[in-house]
């Protein structure tokens, strides 16, 4: 069976704490990345070569991965991802104000054994803190273009569905 796109989906936590203007990691709101026309995520491999004095040829090492991708959300006024992505773009944040939590879904990746004729709750997930570059307003293809970097390892857990609400819990899941 071949993995859909509808199924690796993105998430943004678009709560912002109203005394610092940061996101808000307590009481996150996660705003999934729908409309949007390409997602490539991007491993970014950080690697080593070592040439040591025992082997005929250099050894490369992977030291770890810092995940980024680049995407091009469609202009929908009133649509929760555009309006927390314009308003990045239309004040101009950078700092810690440009920083963000990301909440990757693998929908294609579930991890709980429902009862007969229920659907699937529970999936592999990744959340990270992350930094939101704005890159490109174009008008004529109705598109802003950010970059989403991610700024530590992913904590590797899983995100329980409710109502189409979704809460990340780091680890294995068990029922």
């Amino acid at each position: 069976m071949s993995v859909k796109k509808y199924q690796i989906a993105p998430f943004i936590n678009t709560a912002i704490d109203s005394d610092t203007g940061l996101v808000d990691k307590e009481n996150p709101v996660w705003t999934r990345i729908k409309k949007t026309t390409a997602f490539d995520l991007n491993m970014n491999p950080q690697t080593e070569e070592r040439d040591y004095i025992a082997d005929e040829n250099p050894t490369v090492d992977l030291l770890r991965y810092v995940p980024s991708f680049s995407t091009p959300l469609v202009m929908h006024k009133g649509e929760d991802d555009y309006d927390f992505i314009f308003s990045k773009f239309a004040n101009q944040k950078v700092g810690e104000e440009a920083k963000a939590e990301l909440c990757l879904v693998f929908f294609q990746e579930p991890c709980d054994e429902p009862e007969e004729g229920e659907e699937h709750a529970v999936f592999l997930a990744w959340k990270a803190d992350c930094t939101l570059t704005i890159n490109d307003l174009n008008s004529v293809d109705e598109t802003i273009t950010f970059d989403v970097a991610f700024n530590d390892e992913p904590a590797i857990g899983y995100v329980t569905v409710s109502d189409g609400d979704i809460e990340f819990d780091e680890g294995t899941y068990s029922s």
